[in-house]
């Protein structure tokens, strides 16, 4: 596998071995490089990751490591994640790097395919539309991503913190999400913005801390970086949704607020993958932190 490969070797600047992040970086980058020296310089990357020929419930990496941890190691959290939310059974693999199997592949792309506790895996065979929006999606993500990156550099070489602390530039990244909206209604509502908005900030916290809360899987995976992050990130955000819920009614927006700015300064200090999870989920959080009905 390539992260191990990786993994296994040093940083020739300080002679220690490379961290996760460094790893998995490489990792991607040879991944990658092999699939277009396959494809051709157009392989269209973005479109090998896409769920397969039918819209699934759960996504997680086609590789043999993703399978095995499902659907073997750790089938019973899985079951436990799949009550919850079948979406949520992805968690598990946060950690994985990206990586390919072919079997592992067609498995999950069978239309039999269940989840561990027996939920219809594909639910519908997509249509090449169905893909499209799909991508269109993806490819928002990356492009709100990339403009409030930008927002955020002129407001830091303004003096200012972030963008949050600057009307103005709230606006324009309201504006573009607004924008963005009208090309994939779709998209807009996974962002949090349309009618009928699903609290994806309580679903994915609600995943995490039942995850971080079983010993097995922490005890042999809770020292990764993603592992590590996301308990900090979880423990963080209870405490200021407990504190939003203490709070008089009029100071209930001012955390949401305190909160957004937390997030924004601090998201590059996380895992790559847990930057992309609040980006992606948490950025209309509302800190809802009841707990989940069983």
């Amino acid at each position: 596998m390539l992260y191990d490969k990786y993994k296994a070797k040093t940083d020739p600047k300080t002679g220690k071995p490379l961290t996760e992040m460094q790893a998995s970086k490489l990792a991607e980058d040879e991944f990658q490089k092999q699939m277009r020296l396959a494809g051709g310089e157009d392989f269209p990357m973005d479109r090998l990751f896409t769920g397969g020929a039918r819209d699934k419930v759960a996504y997680f990496p086609p590789s043999q490591k993703a399978y095995s941890r499902i659907y073997e190691d750790f089938s019973s959290l899985a079951k436990q994640l799949e009550r919850l939310d079948p979406s949520l059974v992805g968690l598990m693999t946060a950690d994985l790097p990206r990586d390919y199997n072919i079997q592992v592949s067609k498995f999950l792309n069978d239309p039999n395919a269940t989840l561990p506790g027996g939920t219809i895996l594909n639910s519908q065979l997509k249509t090449p539309q169905m893909v499209e929006d799909e991508l269109t999606k993806s490819r928002l993500w990356k492009a709100y991503t990339e403009f409030k990156d930008d927002l955020n550099s002129a407001a830091k070489k303004a003096g200012y913190s972030s963008y949050l602390s600057v009307p103005e530039l709230k606006d324009q990244l309201r504006g573009y999400a607004e924008t963005l909206g009208e090309v994939s209604p779709q998209w807009f509502i996974e962002y949090g913005g349309g009618k009928a908005t699903k609290d994806t900030a309580f679903t994915q916290s609600a995943g995490l801390k039942a995850i971080l809360k079983d010993t097995d899987f922490m005890k042999k995976f809770g020292n990764t970086q993603f592992w590590t992050h996301a308990k900090a990130f979880i423990e963080y955000r209870d405490s200021f949704g407990k504190a939003r819920l203490d709070a008089p009614s009029g100071y209930k927006s001012k955390l949401e607020e305190a909160w957004q700015l937390y997030l924004e300064e601090s998201l590059s200090l996380w895992d790559p993958t847990l930057q992309k999870m609040i980006t992606r989920y948490y950025s209309n959080d509302s800190l809802n932190i009841k707990e989940p009905k069983k």
